[in-house]
């Protein structure tokens, strides 16, 4: 398996899509993206930052992941009697695994907002580099491939839930989509107007990486009452709801194009609803819900 594997792999891009890639833009698409890599000195210091973020990140979760791990293993002492005996634990209780979950779509937040407000083209072709990186990454997950697939699959395993039983874990992919779809709508249709449109590329970033984290820290430690049907509280989309419309706010004044006034009830509106989605929805949500409030801003006034 591993010799087909690095031995397929070299001929599909080699001989599939790399050419493929040239005919349809004329050009060698390494010889584009290592041009596009080293343009400008920003696209460099945007890839050096994106880079020092996620080793820090990855560093820390391990290290945050190792703590639980070892925390949740009851303490071996000797008892009177010379047998050994099972005494209380006192680290900190293990960090539940929606909260690391959540960590990742917060990792979003300070990995994209700065590159949309920099370089949004830029971003926009990093975005489709990274979602072709996380798919060959996940072969290597999925097959075990050395040297880096039995680390995938340790690393990443440790963070499933119910939604990742499958044979392939694709929830950092919907995330990474999910952030990336409504800049890449926004980029082919430059001549939407709406009061708003400096907001738009930024509506998955604010319904996933503020509402749904939001979202889930509310319902967890403040959640009481629950929505019908489902495990998601009232508390909890309050919490969502309130901090996207915080996020709007502060990225309008940031950004140099505040919300109209005449417009928030328009925008309040579509937030709330884009908060009742995530309480309601079965779907995936990194997909639907960035989708949905990137609609409900078009049809605001």
């Amino acid at each position: 398996w591993l010799t087909i594997y690095y031995l397929v792999l070299p001929l599909v891009l080699l001989g599939l899509v790399f050419p493929w890639l040239q005919a349809i833009s004329g050009v060698s698409p390494i010889i584009w993206v290592f041009k596009l890599m080293f343009a400008s000195s920003t696209h460099m210091r945007m890839l050096c930052y994106w880079a020092g973020t996620l080793a820090l990140a990855i560093a820390l979760v391990r290290r945050k992941g190792s703590s639980s791990s070892s925390s949740s293993a009851p303490a071996a002492t000797s008892s009177s009697t010379g047998d050994s005996a099972v005494a209380p634990s006192s680290a900190p209780a293990p960090i539940p695994n929606i909260i690391i979950r959540k960590f990742f779509h917060l990792l979003a937040l300070v990995l994209f907002v700065p590159g949309l407000m920099v370089d949004a083209p830029f971003l926009g072709v990093s975005y489709a580099l990274a979602c072709a990186l996380f798919v060959f990454m996940e072969t290597l997950k999925f097959g075990r491939i050395p040297p880096l697939g039995p680390w995938l699959a340790a690393f990443m395993d440790g963070f499933t839930d119910a939604r990742d039983q499958g044979v392939f874990t694709l929830t950092h992919i919907y995330l990474l989509l999910g952030c990336a779809v409504p800049l890449w709508m926004t980029m082919m249709a430059p001549s939407v107007q709406v009061p708003h449109l400096s907001i738009l590329p930024y509506a998955g970033l604010i319904v996933i990486g503020l509402g749904d984290s939001f979202a889930s820290l509310a319902g967890l430690y403040f959640g009481r009452h629950k929505w019908p049907g489902t495990s998601k509280t009232v508390e909890g989309t309050v919490g969502g709801v309130i901090s996207m419309l915080a996020g709007v706010w502060l990225l309008g004044h940031i950004t140099g194009t505040p919300i109209p006034a005449s417009s928030w009830g328009w925008v309040g509106a579509a937030t709330v609803l884009a908060g009742v989605m995530e309480a309601a929805t079965t779907q995936i949500d990194n997909l639907v819900l960035p989708l949905f409030y990137y609609s409900l801003f078009l049809l605001t006034k």
